[in-house]
């Protein structure tokens, strides 16, 4: 995570805040531990301080020349942070250091952890620093502090608070920061912050009759250059006459539909990673920090390489190592007037019950729009939770409520002739069995890595990442149990604008593919940070499975192949990329 500098302490508590925040609920009535903020913040100084460590052995030099490194690698945004925290702070956490402390001391000592006392990361025989006589040698002169003073105010976290706040604000609300026509898409400008990271870019954020998806189109007739639906095809056929969007995308009875695709999910849709090489110190650099920012932004999800609506290639991000396929994509390439037609509604620890809210963050014209494909996939927070409770689990009825009520409001808004396909909850007890032999990045087995979250009340699932059988094992019958709820939910309703379809959450087919495909290890299938989502390879290969899926049970929801494609690519390029 960060390394031997405070000041990038500074900047990746920020993203451990954001952590803890995405494991948390988005149902804010529900208190589920003491103080989400103090368990964050707690979590976030051990994670720094560790990393700070890591960096510290991996270099032969003065820590005041690691600490300017540092600030140096920072993104603007945190730089002047990183260098006033060193400039104030430095000499009390260089003398912790110093004293071989761990990162568990450290923070109790700074008196962020000390409600925590009976959780421990690092076992003090497990962490003892190889400082290199340059590092025991530098001083650093600032004020004295008595930081066992439990008045004392650590004004530096006061200052992350409120330069994090901005961020709070924006995330609960799950709309683009920048839609000034208001049709829920955002301008280029836009990418984190809900912006076209999530869904399509807006190509004209002054007029909320054009944005992605859009059918008809109102200037149709008099200025055939406006591309009134933002995927790249306009202008007029010199021969025909005909505009370029109808001759290749307007068809009657043929079995083509321009069919865009929306994900109503939670993080694993979302796309939930702490890439693990802040913990690396050979990306320990400027390189690999001055992502920082967009991370954050992008509420620590990478959306844009999702199994549902990846739209960027496998060469984005080295942060991202893997195959970047989606459903989105493949629907893409069956038809490319479809281009810009994805929405990922998918929020950190959504769960059924909140769906029923966020959801309507969702839009689409009836009379105006084309159809959609939905994919309503919340596959695990209905039984995942930071409480030690099974009464918070959802119960079966409450379930095919909030199901019920999704699919109502869905009704209103799809256009005729869309599609709903619900996704089951996951088998979460692969974790533990894949990773309980493993090692963290942080250096620790998994086992204590979860029992630690467990102690803070943060785990994201204790249900599942619990070193305890008997759990882990409840928690996946009664998963099992809500997957049931969706066949009664297909057979007891029906809907005037949309059809729905039930597939398994597909991990043995994805365990299948990736051992005897592509001879790989279960581990590498998990997310190595938090132990929990699935890893770039597996969202890719989870896209493959549901794709084959559909071509083989499910053509009609995909539609026939659109034979001008070859056309639209030779005339448009990549129609204006994303």
């Amino acid at each position: 995570m960060l390394t031997r500098n405070f000041g990038l302490a500074a900047a990746l508590l920020l993203v451990c805040l954001l952590l803890v925040t995405s494991l948390t609920p988005f149902n804010k009535q529900q208190q589920l531990f003491v103080s989400a903020d103090s368990a964050g913040e707690c979590i976030g100084c051990i994670l720094i301080f560790r990393s700070i460590e890591i960096y510290v052995n991996s270099k032969e030099q003065s820590i005041e020349k690691s600490l300017n490194e540092w600030c140096g690698f920072l993104p603007n945004e945190f730089s002047s942070i990183c260098k006033l925290i060193v400039k104030w702070e430095g000499k009390n956490l260089i003398e912790a250091l110093e004293n071989q402390e761990t990162p568990d001391v450290i923070c109790r000592q700074l008196n962020i952890c000390e409600k925590f006392k009976q959780c421990t990361l690092f076992p003090s025989n497990s962490f003892r620093s190889k400082l290199s006589p340059q590092f025991k040698q530098f001083k650093l002169t600032k004020r004295n502090i008595n930081t066992n003073n439990n008045k004392q105010s650590n004004w530096w976290m006061d200052l992350i608070r409120k330069v994090i706040a901005p961020f709070y604000n924006t995330f609960d609300k799950h709309t683009p920061l920048l839609d000034l026509d208001n049709d829920t898409h955002s301008p280029s400008s836009t990418f984190g912050f809900r912006g076209f990271a999530w869904r399509g870019q807006d190509c004209n954020d002054n007029d909320n009759t054009i944005y992605p998806g859009r059918f008809k189109n109102r200037y149709q007739s008099t200025n055939p250059n406006i591309d009134h639906n933002c995927n790249g095809i306009y202008g007029q056929d010199p021969i025909t006459k005909k505009n370029y969007e109808d001759l290749y995308c307007n068809f009657n009875s043929s079995g083509i539909v321009n069919r865009g695709v929306a994900v109503l999910g939670d993080s694993v849709s979302a796309h939930f990673r702490i890439p693990p090489q802040f913990l690396e110190p050979k990306y320990m650099n400027g390189n690999t920090f001055k992502h920082l920012f967009n991370i954050l932004d992008l509420e620590v999800d990478w959306p844009m390489l999702s199994w549902g609506t990846a739209f960027y290639n496998d060469t984005y991000s080295f942060l991202t190592p893997g195959p970047s396929n989606s459903i989105y994509k493949y629907m893409w390439k069956n038809n490319r007037c479809i281009h810009r037609d994805y929405v990922n509604i998918a929020v950190n620890g959504a769960r059924t019950g909140a769906m029923t809210d966020i959801i309507k963050t969702f839009r689409r014209d009836q009379v105006n729009d084309n159809p959609m494909l939905v994919f309503y996939s919340l596959v695990g927070n209905d039984v995942c939770h930071p409480a030690h409770d099974f009464d918070r689990y959802t119960t079966p009825e409450q379930f095919e409520q909030n199901v019920v009520t999704a699919m109502n409001y869905l009704d209103t808004i799809l256009p005729n002739n869309s599609y709903v396909i619900f996704i089951g909850l996951a088998q979460g007890g692969f974790l533990y069995q894949t990773l309980q032999n493993e090692t963290h990045p942080l250096g620790i087995k998994y086992p204590h890595f979860y029992d630690y979250l467990n102690c803070m009340e943060v785990n994201p699932c204790w249900g599942w990442m619990n070193s305890n059988e008997t759990i882990r094992d409840i928690t996946s019958k009664h998963a099992a149990l809500l997957s049931t709820v969706y066949d009664k939910v297909i057979r007891k309703y029906s809907f005037k604008n949309f059809k729905m379809i039930y597939h398994d959450f597909p991990l043995f087919e994805i365990l299948n593919v990736w051992i005897n495909k592509y001879n790989g290890q279960l581990k590498d299938l998990i997310e190595p940070f938090d132990g929990f989502h699935l890893s770039q390879p597996g969202q890719s290969l989870m896209a493959d499975v549901i794709w084959e899926w559909l071509l083989k049970e499910h053509r009609e929801v995909i539609g026939e192949e659109n034979p001008f494609n070859g056309m639209i690519q030779q005339k448009f390029g990549q129609q204006g990329g994303y």
